[in-house]
């Protein structure tokens, strides 16, 4: 496969993945969306993106999570579903691993600097 065809295949599962951030998404689910094994797919998206696909699903997901506490009346309840976690506590859990701040008191800092 040329670097421009791989390049343009994972770019349509990154679309295809920033679509889908609501659902429980696993590589099996990726796999299927390109028609490629899971092998196969996740060598060429770390190789065209440098990052694994569960990682990237995950980063997507906090991105988009970060930016529902900042500007949405969403309880913190509310987005970890929306985002497909189980539970509030696996997600405060993924949140504070990645951001270094429970979701709650990210909200917090976050509107004491708006006001």
């Amino acid at each position: 496969m040329s670097d421009k065809f791989g390049e343009a295949v994972i770019n349509d599962l990154k679309m295809w993945i920033e679509r889908n951030l609501h659902m429980k998404l696993n590589i099996n689910d990726v796999a299927a969306h390109s028609g490629y094994s899971k092998f196969y797919i996740q060598r060429l998206f770390r190789k065209v993106t440098g990052e694994s696909i569960a990682r990237h699903i995950r980063e997507r997901k906090l991105e988009h999570a970060r930016r529902d506490l900042e500007s949405s009346n969403l309880s913190v309840l509310e987005i970890a579903h929306k985002y497909g976690f189980d539970t509030q506590q696996l997600f405060t859990r993924v949140f504070k691993k990645r951001f270094s701040i429970p979701p709650a008191s990210y909200r917090q800092c976050h509107l004491k600097d708006i006001l």
